[in-house]
């Protein structure tokens, strides 16, 4: 199940991206990006927090390895705020939507080390 959730959750995600930065600019689009966005972070926490506890294994949790845990969603806020004035002036041309890069890239390294990573489902 956490496989399943973690890959529909990146896939929302996608589609959210895609959703803000396709041309053309539509309010309804915001709207339907933001909603998606939202719900996918919802869905991909508890998978991500699982595949988390799977890579460490049995190594006891420290500070160290929670502060890496918290740390991931922001380094890529950190990542989007940094490239934001460069997409701004992409808004409404198809330059755009190479703001969804992150995301597509994150899928293919999700499903490259699915395995390492993830617990198997039963």
């Amino acid at each position: 199940p956490e496989r399943l959730q973690a890959a529909g959750a990146a896939l929302i995600y996608l589609a959210a991206v895609l959703m803000f930065t396709l041309p053309p600019l539509e309010p309804w689009k915001a709207v339907v990006g933001l909603m998606l966005g939202l719900k996918a972070q919802i869905l991909f926490m508890a998978p991500f927090t699982a595949m988390f506890s799977h890579a460490i294994g049995r190594t006891r949790v420290t500070n160290k390895l929670t502060t890496a845990l918290c740390l991931a969603p922001l380094v890529g806020a950190a990542m989007g705020t940094a490239a934001a004035p460069w997409f701004v002036e992409q808004a409404g041309q198809w330059g755009f939507a190479w703001a969804a890069a992150p995301a597509a890239l994150a899928i293919c390294g999700g499903v490259a080390g699915w395995s390492r990573v993830a617990p198997r489902d039963h």
